[in-house]
């Protein structure tokens, strides 16, 4: 059982490590261009994931029938600004993005949660959940003053990537939401995830053609960049066939939250090292945060360390009850699936009744 739990922080702490892919894949263009070229770059490696997902979709015997609901094939339109996040990771550092994307989800999926009736006033449980992980994106940001290499980029800047990481992470509770709708719809999530990449990249051609008439601004890549292509499929493959396999096998509570603290301990070590290009040590103000957000989450989404351990049991066929809250169908996945620009199996919910024919195989893009 050790290893399953090693294999789970492995998985999340791989989503930091695709954010360093695609902030290297932005290295050889000038910085104040970083933000106009990342869209080339997001939408580069996002059609890339829609083709390896391609033969496993059309490959599902599942049945398919056209989208039932109106806002479902719009999934992929709401992840058209994640390519911003790329040059906020250079000012900000990856911890401080992730968190803030984190805290854009839950309230997107409390918003979902009050309109569909499953979250009352009187929860505050969930409540205070999120006013925890709140403190902590506003500490860990704070912080960034302290530090030599982030007083230079702190201020307006910062602060508006703080807000676009939080907006971006709204989007992607949008497009879980989405998504959810169309896997029922498409048959498979897998389908639904190709679908939804593929929207992303047609809403973002009339972008990347603005962006190279007004600035001049080619795509720019060298020869030596295979290997971080290679290395985002390897790191996206990995972390899609992990959100498949492990939620059947070591619990679905559990093993979302030992990715969370994956996620945001190699976070932490990815800004400690300075691999993001924004060099930002691990003090105890940030490491307090960590915690925060760690308890935040928790809070949020389970009721109590014994329904956390409630589902920990094996189960290959493991599905998401269909009346499940937001937070059950999607939240933490979405969190470990964010700013790697994935589109496959955002949340483990999407492996709905035909999960068995669903996913084998995944891989993907980033955010």
């Amino acid at each position: 059982m050790f290893w399953l739990y090693l294999w789970s922080g492995a998985a999340g702490g791989s989503v930091p490590i695709g954010s360093v892919i695609v902030t290297q894949l932005n290295r050889h263009v000038p910085r104040g261009e970083v933000a106009y070229h990342s869209a080339y770059v997001t939408s580069l490696t996002t059609s890339i994931a829609c083709l390896l997902m391609l033969p496993a979709a059309l490959a599902s015997k599942a049945p398919w029938s056209w989208p039932s609901k109106w806002y479902a094939p719009l999934g992929g339109a709401f992840m058209m600004a994640d390519f911003l996040i790329v040059p906020a990771f250079r000012v900000l550092g990856i911890q401080v993005v992730l968190v803030a994307m984190l805290l854009g989800m839950l309230f997107t999926g409390m918003i979902f949660d009050c309109r569909e009736g499953l979250l009352k006033y009187t929860e505050y449980r969930r409540l205070c959940g999120f006013l925890v992980v709140m403190v902590a994106v506003a500490i860990n940001y704070a912080a960034l003053p302290g530090e030599s290499d982030a007083a230079a980029h702190f201020g307006a800047s910062s602060v508006a990537y703080l807000l676009i990481s939080f907006g971006v992470g709204c989007g992607y509770a949008l497009l879980a939401k989405c998504n959810n709708q169309l896997s029922k719809d498409l048959g498979t999530s897998m389908r639904a995830s190709a679908f939804s990449a593929a929207v992303t990249v047609a809403c973002r051609i009339p972008l990347m053609i603005w962006i190279h008439s007004s600035r001049g601004l080619l795509p720019t890549f060298h020869s030596d960049d295979w290997y971080w292509f290679l290395g985002s499929a390897l790191q996206n493959a990995f972390y899609i066939l992990s959100t498949a396999k492990l939620p059947g096998l070591l619990g679905y509570s559990v093993n979302n939250v030992v990715m969370l603290v994956g996620k945001l301990c190699c976070s932490a070590l990815v800004d400690a090292l300075g691999w993001s290009g924004h060099k930002v040590p691990v003090d105890l103000v940030r490491a307090l945060s960590m915690v925060m957000v760690f308890v935040g989450v928790v809070m949020f989404s389970v009721k109590s360390f014994r329904d956390l351990f409630a589902d920990n049991s094996p189960n290959e066929d493991f599905i998401v009850p269909e009346k499940a809250g937001f937070e059950e169908r999607s939240l933490i996945d979405s969190t470990n699936f964010v700013s790697s620009g994935h589109f496959t199996n955002n949340n483990v919910a999407d492996l709905d009744t035909e999960a068995e024919s669903d996913v084998d195989t995944e891989s993907l893009s980033s955010q």
